[in-house]
């Protein structure tokens, strides 16, 4: 959250329309490059980490 209280990044997931797989995805409030790949690599260590596990 940013100081007024407002999102500052988003991740998701979504399928694919042309493959049997989902689509990670995240976003960051403007240029934040580097945030965005951190983000984007947690997501996927936990979902790998989910897959692992179940």
């Amino acid at each position: 959250m940013d100081s007024e209280n407002q999102p500052v990044a988003f991740i998701w997931m979504r399928p694919s329309g042309t493959e049997p797989v989902f689509r990670i995805m995240c976003d960051v409030k403007g240029n934040g490059t580097q945030e965005e790949k951190a983000l984007l690599e947690w997501e996927t260590e936990l979902l790998q980490k989910a897959d692992i596990e179940s």
